[in-house]
């Protein structure tokens, strides 16, 4: 739910950004800056780690090299945009 609320909200801080430029390090919105970009890195290393059930199996796969190339091949590229500004 966080990672979904900070995607809404990032559109408009990150428009901002477009407009008037990366905050200096001393301002707040460096800070709220920060927190976005570190809300996105975590959840794409969590992404790493998710178990996913193959389609005609009834038990999920939990091979941790599976899980990342599946990951690498489906969703990885959509996760790895919002941290583009990094």
């Amino acid at each position: 739910m966080l990672h979904t609320f900070s995607c809404l909200t990032s559109c408009y801080f990150y428009a901002y950004i477009a407009a008037f430029g990366i905050p200096h390090v001393d301002h707040i919105l460096y800070l709220i800056y920060v927190i976005y970009e570190s809300i996105f890195l975590i959840s794409l290393i969590l992404n790493f780690f998710v178990e996913f059930k193959p389609d005609g199996q009834s038990f999920p796969v939990r091979d941790l090299a599976k899980i990342a190339l599946r990951y690498l091949r489906t969703s990885f590229i959509m996760d790895f945009i919002p941290l583009i500004p990094l």
